[in-house]
């Protein structure tokens, strides 16, 4: 018999709420004046970004910090756009660099995923920081990335990921 490959269980994005990162938007930003495919392709988000948001009703303000997620029509998914707070670094045990996108990409899904487990994220008196309204409802907090090393750097933090 010989050895056949395990095919990876793909992750179900149907009720979901997707978390975009504030590291992720200001990227696209830098990237989005570019002569290139990559630029190309950042611009298309940003202009679907602003159209979720544009039809929705919603400024950004709303949607930040899961205040009021953007239902996106697709699969029943909402959209939210999560900044974590310079006082949330105090917690960790390794800051990443200021440059470091990929850390703190992970450590926004950290931030998300101590919100999922019930702490108090503006409560000063817990010693971690951490709640966020609409993710304390059993969902799980899962990182979806095809880079490798943002795969380890999320291991090394504890946060759960998946592959597209």
């Amino acid at each position: 018999r010989y050895w056949e490959p395990v095919e990876e269980a793909k992750p179900d994005f149907a009720n979901s709420q997707i978390i975009i990162p504030m590291t992720v938007l200001m990227e696209l930003d830098h990237q989005k004046d570019e002569l290139s495919l990559r630029g190309l392709h950042a611009r298309v988000v940003i202009e679907h970004i602003a159209h979720q948001m544009a039809n929705s009703g919603r400024t950004i303000e709303d949607v930040i910090n899961f205040k009021k997620p953007v239902s996106i029509g697709y699969l029943n998914q909402t959209l939210s756009i999560l900044p974590v707070p310079r006082a949330f670094s105090k917690f960790l045990p390794v800051v990443p660099d200021a440059s470091d996108k990929d850390g703190w990409i992970v450590v926004t899904a950290l931030y998300a995923q101590m919100g999922e487990n019930g702490l108090d994220i503006f409560n000063t008196t817990n010693k971690l920081p951490i709640s966020l309204p609409f993710i304390g409802d059993g969902k799980t907090v899962t990182l979806v990335t095809n880079d490798i090393n943002c795969t380890n750097v999320a291991e090394t933090y504890g946060v759960k990921t998946s592959h597209l």
